[in-house]
């Protein structure tokens, strides 16, 4: 059950990476920044700037301790379709975590992989393809926790007439044991 649950929080960041790429790329450069102050003492800034084929977001949240936790992202498109994406947060402890994703157009489909380092110092992994079908896609997704555990899922969808078949399978292999 634990296991499981670890997948989803690794899963989770590639997830909503993969889903801000999947934002088009404005034309024009525009920005725009929020800074709100909490009736108890604390407060959060954020910045958000926009150009062709890229964004930069950072972000700020003290506490009424005056801790601060800082969060920077980008994410870039080049004119082949290929797409990099980074964020870091920095914690209150010192403490920082990473995410970076890359993910090429093929001839057939796209290729990504990415990459997660936790507050701890751990590293998941993604590694993803995705093929065009004569009907559809095919997409195999393999994530690599910290641990050394895998989830491989396989996505097969296809087309007929009205009928869209959408299959999935998910294959889980636990962690090594730890050496006693």
């Amino acid at each position: 059950m634990k296991t499981q649950r670890s997948f989803r929080l690794v899963a989770l960041p590639f997830l909503a990476l993969a889903a801000a790429l999947a934002l088009p790329a404005s034309a024009q450069a525009r920005g725009h920044s929020t800074h709100i102050a909490g009736s108890h003492g604390g407060s959060y800034s954020r910045q958000v700037d926009r150009g062709p084929g890229s964004v930069q977001k950072s972000a700020s949240y003290t506490n009424a301790a005056g801790q601060t936790t800082t969060h920077n992202a980008s994410r870039t498109v080049d004119a082949n379709g290929a797409v990099t994406a980074n964020s870091s947060t920095t914690y209150p402890d010192g403490r920082t975590s990473s995410r970076s994703l890359v993910s090429q157009p093929t001839d057939t489909g796209r290729v990504t992989t990415g990459t997660q380092t936790h507050r701890d110092g751990k590293t998941s992994t993604l590694q993803s393809t995705t093929t065009r079908t004569d009907d559809g896609f095919t997409r195999e997704t393999v994530t690599t926790g910290p641990n050394g555990g895998t989830k491989t899922k396989d996505v097969d969808v296809s087309h007929a007439g009205d009928t869209t078949t959408h299959t999935v399978t998910t294959t889980r292999t636990p962690p090594p044991a730890p050496a006693p």
